[in-house]
């Protein structure tokens, strides 16, 4: 498995099938992060103003200069959840790992005190 031939077909099989399944990615980022691996499929954590409620999501893609695509993960399940188009303003980069975010969700905002604390970039993007 290490050699180029097969990093090669690892590459191909996860660009060509693995990533067409909703989450592959995001959920390949955490599993890497949580083992304390570096990732590239990593996604920044932000707090997302919707409508007066902050809500913990991850930054998929920015489209343009003022809008970026976000991903809300759902609860207890984050695996399950939206994808909303936010301008840029409307977000707030956490400094924290997607394990921990994930974490809240599960625990249904349980401890999420202490998982945040000090970790609220006070900037938006």
């Amino acid at each position: 498995a290490k050699t180029k031939k097969a990093n090669e077909l690892k590459k191909w099989i996860e660009a060509k099938v693995l990533s067409k399944i909703p989450g592959y990615t995001l959920l390949k980022g955490m599993t890497e992060s949580a083992v304390g691996m570096e990732s590239e499929d990593l996604k920044d954590v932000v707090l997302v103003d919707i409508e007066e409620v902050w809500q913990i999501g991850f930054l998929m893609d920015e489209i343009d200069d003022e809008l970026s695509s976000v991903y809300i993960p759902g609860a207890p399940n984050p695996m399950s959840g939206d994808v909303f188009f936010v301008k840029k303003e409307r977000l707030k980069k956490l400094d924290l790992p997607q394990f921990s975010a994930m974490k809240i969700y599960k625990k249904l905002g349980l401890d999420a005190g202490k998982i945040l604390k000090d970790k609220i970039n006070k900037t938006s993007f």
